[in-house]
């Protein structure tokens, strides 16, 4: 029964490696080609899958360092750079070289892929944030950001005083905004408005 589920996974794994081999070469000329990366990034995590389910170790270990690096390429996390493209490739290779001793002898070969899984992983740690959300915090304008703490007024009482006065609007509304004459202007001594008042109505006697 084993052999028989090996044997499938060993016809399964060559049909989509030789379908990889073309799809890896238009990544190339298409580094920015999600689709491409998708379909990579599913036929390494197939042979991945049931490497896990066989025991198969190494080749486990190989299959699953790439689809981490394919992974963070697909989330936009990880550019598609040359350098990249030509590590997943080292990987398909060893791959390659996996199945070959395990269709030869029935059995994994225990050949050492540790350097090679350890630069993939150094690879994969060296994504960074999505491109969108970069581009989007790149963005933000000094205006979004949080406001600064209110300094405290250290200029003399009566600067103050004087700045605050000219600072203050006619006595002729805004636009829209109804106009209440009954309002006293608070910087405007009571005093000074009684005074008003008293030589208005001496005025009218008058």
């Amino acid at each position: 029964m084993m052999d028989d589920i090996l044997q499938e996974f060993l016809a399964e794994s060559w049909e989509n490696l030789g379908q990889l081999d073309s799809e890896i070469v238009e990544l190339e000329k298409d580094p920015q080609n999600a689709e491409l990366i998708a379909s990579i990034f599913r036929t390494i995590h197939t042979i991945k899958g049931t490497c896990g389910f066989l025991g198969l170790t190494n080749l486990g270990a190989v299959a699953h360092s790439a689809e981490n690096v394919l992974g963070k390429m697909r989330e936009r996390m990880l550019e598609v750079s040359p350098g990249a493209i030509s590590l997943v490739l080292e990987a398909i290779d060893r791959i390659k070289e996996l199945l070959q001793g395990l269709e030869a002898t029935g059995e994994e070969p225990k050949t050492d892929h540790s350097t090679l899984t350890l630069m993939l992983d150094e690879l994969a740690n060296l994504a960074t944030a999505p491109v969108e959300s970069t581009q989007q915090a790149a963005s933000v304008t000094p205006a979004e950001k949080s406001p600064a703490e209110p300094q405290l007024d250290q200029r003399p009482l009566n600067e103050q005083s004087q700045t605050e006065i000219a600072a203050v609007p006619d006595g002729n509304p805004a636009a829209g905004e109804e106009f209440h004459p009954e309002v006293v202007d608070p910087l405007v001594p009571a005093t000074g408005t009684e005074e008003v008042a008293s030589r208005s109505s001496k005025v009218s006697v008058a």
